[in-house]
């Protein structure tokens, strides 16, 4: 069997070839423009999550220089928040431990460590949230992006603002 091509069928599959590809770089094109735009909304929202806990820790910690929230109260939040946090890192550290992780097995045992710390209500250290806060931002430079992070880092700024708040 042969096949026999005119030069209008040779036109026309030409045509045809040409509008794919072009309809492919265009789709392709506006895709990644999609994506930058996304990228940019969750690095709006992670930082908004940031701050926005970091004032919640903030006013907790006006609350109990006032005597309106005892450590006791503090402490129940604090567990509340790492219970959130916990979910995100086991989640985490499974994909993490799929692509490769950035931590090393010392590393992972000491966050893991410290959210069984928090997961009671115990508070770090500032030493220990120092290093919380350098293991998590670790993760977050591997995977900036990862909407698994943003619980990890808020908790670490929850902390970091009842610090602050303290020392005022």
């Amino acid at each position: 069997m042969t096949f026999t091509f005119t030069l209008a069928d040779l036109v026309t599959i030409v045509t045809l070839l040409v509008g794919v590809v072009t309809l492919w770089f265009g789709l392709k094109s506006r895709l990644e423009r999609l994506e930058h735009r996304i990228d940019g909304i969750a690095s709006v929202l992670k930082s908004a999550n940031t701050e926005v806990l970091s004032l919640i820790a903030t006013i907790i910690r006006i609350f109990q220089r006032r005597k309106l929230i005892d450590e006791q109260d503090i402490g129940t939040i604090l567990a509340c928040y790492t219970q959130i946090a916990s979910r995100s890192i086991d989640t985490l550290l499974t994909r993490e431990s799929q692509k490769g992780n950035p931590l090393s097995q010392e590393e992972v045992n000491r966050l893991r460590g410290y959210m069984d710390k928090m997961g009671q209500g115990i508070w770090l250290t500032r030493e220990e949230l120092d290093d919380y806060n350098r293991l998590v931002r670790k993760l977050e430079q591997e995977r900036p992006n990862d909407p698994g992070i943003w619980p990890l880092i808020a908790l670490g700024a929850f902390l970091f603002g009842l610090y602050l708040g303290s020392q005022k």
